[in-house]
């Protein structure tokens, strides 16, 4: 924990401790996938399951893309039904994500501390920031998705700039909007440095992805096969949250430091 208080970190240095961390609290980081993840990844796959047996009975793909022709040969009833199983599928997923990320977050901060992991206060920890870190997350995805369709690069402005806040929520009690005023403090002056660490986390998580979708996929396991993708998935990101969480925390005691310095000569 001294290490990260003290200097910068390289990304490769917070991945390894990221790893160290994921490798150290491999039992407690799967129980909190299981708890967490196991309920939410049986419905979701639920869902898709139906979704891909109507398009099955009725080729509606084109549909989802926005094929008019298609449209036509729908029944109101179809529409309605995929309709709110994507909404049911979107409102699922944004709903695992921020619960895992910020219970694994807590239980991470804790084994940096010396502390020993409690799953279940971590767990309880993330239910209780659950409706704010929803209601960051809807500002956030609004905010990003309307910046992506305006020439694409103010929404990565803001995917940079907000990267923090489920962190600053989480470990910092921030408020929705609180949350957003923090991550910008810590992103300010390092934006391009920020985004390079942040791609480079992106790339080694889509490599993941890839590969365990790969592996899985072969299997053909179908609805079993969802779910064991899902909660495999959401356990191997627990390595990528241990590698933000150091992000995090560093960047933040940086900042501490930096501003107790420019106080000491007001």
């Amino acid at each position: 924990m001294n290490e990260i208080n003290t200097k910068e970190l390289s990304i490769f240095e917070m991945f390894s401790i990221g790893w160290a961390l994921f490798r150290d609290n491999f039992i407690q980081f799967f129980k909190i996938t299981v708890i967490l993840g196991l309920p939410l990844s049986v419905l979701l796959s639920f869902a898709d399951n139906i979704l891909i047996k109507i398009i099955s009975n009725g080729d509606i793909a084109s549909v989802i893309t926005g094929s008019a022709q298609m449209l036509e040969s729908l029944s109101t009833e179809q529409l309605l039904t995929v309709s709110a199983l994507m909404l049911i599928s979107m409102f699922i997923q944004a709903l695992i994500y921020p619960l895992v990320t910020i219970a694994v977050a807590d239980a991470a901060r804790d084994s940096l501390s010396g502390r020993a992991v409690d799953v279940k206060k971590s767990v309880l920890n993330a239910l209780s920031k659950g409706t704010v870190v929803m209601a960051s997350a809807f500002i956030y995805w609004a905010a990003v998705v309307i910046g992506l369709m305006f020439f694409i690069i103010p929404g990565i402005f803001l995917i940079v700039l907000w990267y923090f806040y489920e962190y600053a929520i989480i470990f910092d009690d921030a408020s929705i909007m609180g949350s957003f005023k923090m991550s910008r403090d810590l992103v300010k002056g390092k934006w391009f440095k920020t985004a390079f660490y942040i791609l480079i986390i992106s790339i080694v998580n889509g490599l993941i992805t890839r590969t365990l979708t790969f592996f899985i996929g072969a299997l053909q396991l179908f609805f079993i096969g969802d779910i064991l993708f899902m909660v495999i998935l959401f356990f191997l990101y627990t390595f990528i949250i241990s590698v933000i969480t150091v992000f995090y925390l560093n960047r933040k005691a940086l900042y501490i430091k930096n501003e107790n310095k420019n106080n000491m000569y007001l």
